[in-house]
C-alpha cells in the first residue's frame, strides 16, 4: 500500500485538498487533531459534493476509540475488565515521587482509572503495546472498511499517538496520506506534553525527505513539497524572505503584493506604531507600552490570518536582520518565527528588540 506525506504551506488550501483529492468512490477515514478542524473538513466535503456514505471523519482519539479500543476491547492486554468509556483526566506520570499513585505499563491500572474507565491520554500506548499479530489484525479490520486513512495536521501528534502513527505509515491494508506542515510542529497551543521527533529537522545535516524518512522509519514513504507548496495568504516578498532566512520553501500564488520591511530606527517604529495593526511578540505575558494594539505571541497567532503585522525579534533571532543566519536556534522557535511571519495579508513589518526595548523605554 501507498504512504505519502504532503507538505502543506500556511493557506495553501490544505483543507480543501484533504476533502477534494480523492475519487468520490474511495472509502476515506479522515483524522484531524481538533473538533474545529473536523467540521471545517465535513463543510468542504459538502461543498465538494461528495458522496458521506464513504467518508469518516474523527479526531485521532476517537480513531483510536471506534476502531482500535472498543472492537478488540475483550483481547487486549493487560486484561481491562469490562468496558466503561473513557476519562479525559491525566493518570500519574512515572515521576521520582514514588508516591504519587503511578502504575507500570504492565499492570491496568496504568491504562484504567479507580472506576474502570479508560485514560485516553494512554489509548495509544495500549494500542502499540500490543502484540504485533493483534496490531496486524486491527490494520486488517480497517482495510475491510477503507481505501485510505488521511491523517489532516499530522505534525501536532506527539508521544505514542506519534509512535501509532508511525505504524500506520508502515502497515500493509489500506493507503495513508498525511497532510500537515512540519514547520508549524510544537507552534500548537493544544499539543501534547512530549516533544515532537519532528522538530529534530536541521537542515544542515539532513535533507527534508531523508529526514522525513528516517523519522518514519520508511524508505518507500513518499514526500511530496510541490502540491501544497503555494500560499494565499503572504507576497512573493515574504515567501522570499521566509525561503532566504529560515530555508523553508513556500511561495505565494501573487495574490497578495504587499512588501516585507525592516524597521530602522525608533522614529520609524513609532510612526508604524501609530497605523492599526498586529503585533506579533515572542511572549505575550511580557507587558509592552505602546497603547491600543492588538498584541499576540508567535505561538497563539497559529491559524489566524492578519493585516498589517509587525514582528518583534527576539536578542536570539535579531541575527535575521544582520547575517541572516539563525545558526544555534531551537528548532521549535524557528518554527514559531515562521508562523509569525506567515500571518500577514498586508505589509509585513519587522523590528529587532533592540529597538522595541528602546522605543518602549522612550514612551515611559
Amino acid at each position: 500500500m501507498v504512504s505519502r506525506v504532503i507538505q502543506a504551506v500556511a493557506v495553501a488550501g490544505k483543507t480543501y485538498h484533504v476533502a477534494n483529492s480523492f475519487s468520490n468512490s474511495m472509502r476515506c477515514i479522515y483524522v484531524t487533531f481538533t473538533n474545529e478542524n473536523v467540521n471545517n473538513i465535513y463543510t468542504e466535503l459538502i461543498k465538494g459534493g461528495r458522496d458521506l456514505e464513504n467518508c469518516n471523519v474523527s479526531t485521532f482519539s476517537k480513531f483510536i476509540c471506534d476502531w482500535f479500543i472498543r472492537p478488540f476491547f475483550p483481547k487486549l492486554q493487560p486484561y481491562l475488565g469490562s468496558f466503561k468509556g473513557f476519562t479525559t483526566v491525566n493518570p500519574p506520570e512515572n515521576t521520582r515521587n514514588r508516591n504519587n499513585g503511578y502504575v507500570k505499563d504492565i499492570y491496568a491500572r496504568h491504562y484504567v482509572d479507580e472506576t474502570g474507565c479508560l485514560y485516553l491520554s494512554r489509548i495509544s500506548e495500549l494500542v502499540t503495546k500490543q502484540k504485533r499479530e493483534l496490531r496486524e489484525l486491527m490494520f486488517q479490520r480497517i482495510g475491510w472498511f477503507t481505501d485510505i486513512l488521511i491523517v489532516d495536521e499530522y505534525q501536532d501528534l506527539t508521544g505514542k499517538d506519534f509512535d501509532l502513527l508511525k505504524l500506520l505509515v508502515k502497515q500493509k491494508f489500506f493507503d495513508v496520506t498525511l497532510v500537515g506542515d512540519v514547520f508549524q510542529t510544537g507552534v500548537s497551543q493544544s499539543a501534547q506534553r512530549k516533544e515532537s521527533k519532528l522538530l529534530g529537522f536541521n537542515r544542515d545535516v539532513d535533507t527534508f525527505d531523508d529526514f522525513m524518512k528516517g523519522v518514519f522509519g520508511s524508505k518507500k514513504l513518499i514526500i511530496d513539497k510541490t502540491s501544497l507548496i503555494k500560499s494565499r495568504r503572504i507576497s512573493p516578498s515574504c515567501a522570499k524572505f521566509v525561503e532566504e532566512h529560515l530555508g523553508i520553501e513556500i511561495k505565494s500564488t501573487g495574490v497578495i503584493t504587499t512588501g516585507v520591511h525592516r524597521v530602522a530606527g525608533i522614529d520609524e517604529l513609532n510612526l508604524i506604531m501609530s497605523n492599526k495593526m498586529t503585533v506579533l511578540i515572542f511572549n505575550r505575558k511580557i507587558t509592552h507600552d505602546f497603547p491600543n494594539e492588538n498584541y499576540n505571541s508567535w505561538s497563539y497567532v497559529k491559524g489566524s490570518t492578519c493585516g498589517d503585522v509587525l514582528v518583534v525579534l527576539t536578542t536570539k533571532t535579531d541575527k535575521i536582520l544582520e547575517s541572516g543566519e539563525l545558526t544555534g536556534i531551537s528548532r521549535k522557535t524557528l518554527n514559531k518565527l515562521y508562523v509569525a511571519l506567515t500571518r500577514a495579508t498586508g505589509e509585513l513589518y519587522i523590528v529587532s528588540s533592540d529597538i522595541w526595548k528602546i522605543a518602549n523605554k522612550t514612551i515611559k
